[in-house]
């Protein structure tokens, strides 16, 4: 993607070093629930992709994914 290249020329332009980042991949409410503590503290990513292109969901799991973090203590 040209904004993939766009943000690797303005880190180099800057010095910016970049790292791994790990991500987690959720398609329903119950992967959601299912969620512990490490899968909040290790994953800087969540990314939802749930039902076909007609019947997404991934609104409701984002939020549900934020409403679980809120609420981490």
């Amino acid at each position: 993607m040209l904004e993939d290249v766009a943000i690797g020329k303005m880190c180099k332009l800057f010095n910016i070093s970049q790292i791994a980042a790990t991500s987690i991949f959720v398609e329903s409410l119950d992967e959601v629930e299912k969620l512990v503590s490490k899968d909040f503290k290790d994953n800087f990513h969540f990314r939802t992709k749930s039902g076909n292109l007609e019947k997404r969901n991934d609104v409701e799991l984002m939020l549900a994914i934020h409403e679980r973090i809120h609420n981490y203590r």
